[in-house]
């Protein structure tokens, strides 16, 4: 189950994985602050699960690096990976 950031809540997440027994991938982004402060606490430097992807295109340079990380403690229902991913963009 993959959804928008608006639906980032944990009333969201019980029916499907409870009830269904599914997996989900949700987004988390400022209008969570507390949620987004505490995915940005996680041991980053700890990823052992690490892609990066370079492109081209439409008058400028994209790096995108993506991080994965098993986790036990966050403050999330059935949640048991995070995914960190960063973009740095340069204007060519």
């Amino acid at each position: 189950m993959g959804v928008d950031a608006l639906h980032t809540q944990t009333d969201t997440v019980r029916f499907p994985v409870q009830d269904k027994k599914t997996r989900y991938l949700l987004t988390v982004k400022l209008n969570q602050r507390i949620f987004c402060a505490s995915c940005r606490r996680l041991p980053w430097d700890k990823a052992t699960a690490k892609y990066c992807d370079r492109a081209e295109g439409h008058g400028r340079k994209e790096t995108r690096d993506v991080q994965v990380l098993s986790v036990s403690h966050l403050d999330f229902p059935d949640a048991r990976q995070a995914a960190r991913i960063t973009r740095h963009r340069m204007d060519t």
